[in-house]
């Protein structure tokens, strides 16, 4: 693809290509690009004026420094060297500002300033850096000598040549802008003809536009980096044979896929009632915004396959073995060529399973977002409602995407404020929205009221679809019955009895074998009943038992899931016949299809117990269980404490409200949750003897619920009039989306990634895996030399068997963020070790975020507890 005969390069050579990519040659694929999302951008004007922008972005580089020292065209003329710039900033200079503003007056009329700045702000800023702020405001030395320069006429004819066919007539577009650069000369700053889209300090000078105008800024922007990250991706590839945009697939093929795996896991004689293409197709559902509230396992999945209509789609989770459960549900029907995965390891994921050439163009292309499905956690997408540099490519393509978000309840009060002001600009983008949930806050779905509104009229611009109200079988239907267990304890010690683990293995042994999920709130806690009922059954080989909770390396983390799914499928065949026992953590909640005939559960907010309910007897879909005389969810509290997780897993206003809401259904519950507060005693002893007194006096009946009163108690939970007194939960929802109104915007990815996380964990190696991790990555170098995706293997098959999450305090972090020597890299390198130079610095970058701690840890537990060694123990 590369030409001989142009003088200015725009990569590198790299591969097979000895020359590089010529600037001629970049952009022509970034306008071939343009023309392939022509349809998606549906708009003539944008559509031109992001042609303009491609044009101009990379003028440039036609900069002696940038063309002799970066991507190594020897040959150059001028040959200048001493002076460099960031190219996209130069390329202002090199633009007729007249002319352009002409061309632009063509197109909007009126507004041509406004657009021409839209387009002068795309070209100098679509490649961001964080040095940028001192160029645009300040003087730079640099730059003034290039600017005295008496060679830029050569630049200038240097482009007017290579370019004069590609901008076909336009070509005095390209122009050195010598007012420009004698006022940058005597002072000026360059961010007066180039407003940045980004930063606080610029605000005041992008408040004068319409918002309509500056979504047509966004749009400009965003289509440019889109088509140039897109073009840059095929050409360092060689490979021009991939899609920018990959079609979707039709909806008729959707349904009639969908149909032939109900089939499947049904049996070719099942009756299949698809409710959701009936309420997407009567309702003309598939052209608006949706929220739909319907219970665990009744095919909220499948709504959003039907809503998306074939169309491009983000499906987004907030767990990212969730999301590994959708990518395998969807790539069934959708097809692998259609389907795209995307979290911090899909690489690793997508790896997992073999064909390495055809999963790192399956990564690549998903992180280029080009297939019609992606499936995604939410961290992905969603901090970019601050705003960072580079927004404007993720804001564009949602301009023409739908987005579906599942589980919304599951996000802090600080992300799911981020999520309500993300699904606010992609609205006023052009976008559309499915929310689906089992439990949706009251606080959310009335924040999205305010915020999604139709044109003059006021009124919400979505559908709420209640589907617990539009069948009436959720008011019947009935499949879990509880009950309230009391476990004594000492103070800020939680463990359960002997006489409560004796239980849980009695009723996996029930009817010649029970299914038993065991969820409780804490590793600690998960660990501990693990261990103590292993020791029980460890002579009853006929007992299937497993553990699974966070702090486990990804690769025994993915083991254990998949042997889960499996012992648990659901349904249930009718013929099994043994008794089994998972222990695990609340990661259970939303990340695997189990199908359970008993929980035990410790107590935790109406929402969470729901979900957790949600595992058992999942195979009922539309009929109860012939007989729930015996309760079959039992819910442990300690007394004292309430559960282990304390303040730190859940918010206390939750776990408060929820007791309240177990032991009563009165209008006396605000009045309790402001006197427990005020006395700071609901977790006491004498509240929780006060809880089980409630509790007995209610009749059997008010413990067996239904669909649909479980429904109700998660609206309730949610009622932010309760959350008035404290002031905490709820407020924390509302003062971030006060700062995001008021117009935040992070100052980079990194910064917003931070704050929608609220990272409060670290990655770290136990040290007694340290000489195994350094023979394996002998091993490791020896066979991958030479090969490409270095990083993504070392991923795979070392940080998957070696590194694990483990808590840390946030506000810690400051005690280890100077320490080198407890990370992995400093012993790495300080050890005695027979690694190259080059095997060094590339493990150095890769491990330097990589603590060591002292802990017990095997495969089969994972880490409780550890702490941080010293240098000394171990160099």
């Amino acid at each position: 693809m590369t030409e001989t005969n142009y003088k200015i390069w725009a990569k590198s050579p790299s591969g097979d290509n000895e020359k590089g990519i010529s600037l001629y040659q970049h952009i022509k694929d970034v306008l071939d690009n343009l023309d392939k999302i022509k349809p998606y951008i549906n708009d003539d004007k944008i559509y031109e004026l992001v042609k303009l922008s491609v044009l101009l972005h990379d003028l440039g580089k036609a900069l002696p420094y940038f063309q002799i020292r970066s991507v190594g065209n020897k040959g150059y003329e001028p040959f200048e060297v001493s002076a460099n710039i960031p190219h996209s900033i130069f390329s202002l200079f090199l633009i007729n500002k007249k002319k352009l503003k002409d061309l632009v007056e063509e197109l909007v009329r009126q507004k041509a300033d406004e657009y021409t700045q839209f387009v002068l702000s795309a070209v100098a800023y679509h490649h961001w850096r964080n040095n940028f702020e001192e160029v645009v405001r300040y003087s730079n030395r640099d730059l003034d000598k290039l600017l005295n320069s008496d060679r830029l006429q050569e630049i200038e004819k240097n482009l007017k040549e290579d370019l004069q066919d590609l901008f076909n007539g336009r070509i005095d577009l390209i122009e050195f802008n010598k007012i420009m650069a004698k006022e940058i000369l005597n002072g000026a700053q360059i961010q007066n003809y180039a407003i940045p889209p980004y930063n606080l300090y610029w605000l005041p000078m992008r408040v004068s536009y319409e918002e309509v105008n500056l979504i047509h800024w966004v749009k400009i922007a965003g289509f440019l980096m889109r088509c140039d990250h897109f073009a840059s991706f095929c050409e360092s590839e060689n490979n021009y044979d991939y899609q920018i945009e990959i079609p979707g697939l039709e909806y008729s093929l959707i349904i009639e896929r969908i149909i032939a795996g109900i089939q499947e896991k049904l049996g070719k004689g099942a009756v299949i009632n698809l409710w959701q293409a009936g309420l997407v197709e009567k309702d003309n559902l598939g052209d608006k915004n949706v929220i739909l509230i319907a219970p665990t396992g009744s095919g909220k999945t499948e709504f959003a396959y039907i809503w998306s209509k074939g169309e491009k789609t983000f499906y987004t989770l907030p767990l990212r073995s969730a999301v590994n459960q959708i990518y395998d549900r969807s790539i069934k029907l959708f097809g692998e060529d259609k389907t795209g995965l995307l979290h911090s390891d899909a690489d690793v994921y997508l790896l997992g399973d073999g064909n390495e050439s055809e999963n790192i163009d399956s990564y690549s292309l998903s992180r280029q977002l080009s297939y019609p499905f992606m499936v995604s956690t939410g961290d992905q997408f969603f901090p970019y409602a601050l705003r960072p540099p580079s927004y404007e490519r993720i804001y564009a393509t949602f301009s023409y995407s739908r987005l579906v978000i599942d589980e919304v309840q599951a996000y802090d009060p600080k992300a799911a404020a981020i999520v309500v002001k993300y699904l606010e600009h992609i609205y006023k983008m052009g976008g559309k929205f499915l929310l689906v949930t089992a439990t949706m806050p009251s606080f959310i779905k009335e924040e999205l009221k305010s915020r999604i509104k139709k044109d003059n009229e006021g009124s919400p611009d979505f559908e709420l679809v209640d589907y617990y109200k539009q069948n009436d079988i959720y008011a019947q239907l009935k499949k879990h019955k509880l009950t309230f267990i009391k476990e004594e304890n000492k103070e800020k010690e939680y463990r359960f009895s002997d006489k409560l683990i004796k239980d849980i293995i009695a009723k996996a042994k029930e009817n010649d074998g029970h299914r038993v999920l065991v969820v409780v709130n804490t590793v600690k806690l998960a660990i501990d009943t693990f261990n103590k009922i292993k020791k029980i059954i460890e002579r009853e080989n006929d007992i299937y038992i497993e553990l699974l909770h966070s702090r486990l390396t990804y690769e025994k983390r993915r083991e254990k899931e998949k042997r889960i799914e499996e012992e648990f499928s659901n349904p249930k065949p009718e013929n099994e016949h043994k008794p089994k026992i998972v222990v695990a953590t609340q990661v259970v909640e939303a990340s695997l299809d189990l199908d359970a005939d008993i929980l035990f559960t410790e107590l935790a907010p109406m929402d969470s117990l729901v979900q957790r309910m949600g595992r058992v007897l999942r195979r009922y879909k539309n009929d109860s269980p012939t007989s729930l005389d015996k309760p079959n969810v039992f819910i442990t509290v300690f007394e004292n404490g309430v559960e282990s997780g304390g303040y730190r897993v859940y918010s206390d206003d939750l776990i408060g409200i929820t007791m309240k809401l177990l032991s009563s259904d009165t209008n006396e519950l605000a009045n309790w949750c402001d006197d427990k507060y005020k006395k700071k005693d609901w977790r006491s002893a004498k509240t929780i003897d006060l809880f089980f007194k409630t509790i007995k006096k209610m009749q059997a009946n008010d413990l067996l619920l239904s669909e649909a009163k479980k429904r109700e108690l998660v609206e309730k939970l949610y009622n932010k009039d309760l959350f008035a007194v404290s002031g905490s939960y709820i407020s924390d929802f509302y003062k971030t989306l006060d700062i995001l109104d008021a117009g935040f915007m992070a100052e980079r990815k990194e910064e917003a990634h931070r704050i929608f996380r609220e990272i409060s964990s670290i990655t770290v190696i136990p040290k007694i895996l340290l000489d195994d991790i350094k023979n394996e990555l002998y091993d490791f170098f020896s066979k991958n030399d030479g090969k490409k995706n270095l990083y993504i293997n070392f991923k795979k098959e070392i940080l998957n068997k070696y590194v694990l999450n483990v808590p840390f305090n946030k506000w810690k972090y400051d005690t280890i963020r100077f320490r080198e020597d407890i990370r992995l890299s400093y012993w790495l390198e300080f050890s005695e070790n027979n690694f190259t130079g080059y095997q060094l610095n590339v493990l150095k970058k890769w491990c330097k975020n990589i603590f060591i701690v002292e802990t017990e840890y095997d495969d089969e537990k994972g880490v409780n507890s550890y702490e941080f060694t010293e240098y000394s123990s171990f160099i």
